[in-house]
């Protein structure tokens, strides 16, 4: 399945589409795909996953930010579980 891939940081979302509102460590915007043109190209989903700033509080939030956009937009949460467990 082909699916795209973004990476969300609390603050950085826009409101209307749910995805980050420039690329990380960039002031470029980011590709928002429509709904026909993935269904064109048999993309499947959008994956968000929170970033990871190597600090807990700004991670719980982006986590939040995360989990929101994909509540409102109905894109799919991807985690970096070895993460998540602590085997980093």
């Amino acid at each position: 399945m082909n699916a795209f891939k973004y990476v969300v940081q609390e603050g950085n979302i826009d409101a209307e589409t749910g995805l980050p509102t420039k690329t990380l460590g960039n002031e470029f915007g980011v590709y928002v795909p429509s709904d026909e043109w993935m269904r064109d190209k048999g993309i499947g989903s959008i994956y968000v996953q929170p970033l990871d700033e190597q600090d807990e509080e700004k991670n719980k939030r982006n986590l939040k930010a995360a989990m929101d956009t994909c509540y409102k937009h109905g894109y799919r949460l991807g985690l970096q579980s070895h993460k998540e467990l602590g085997l980093e």
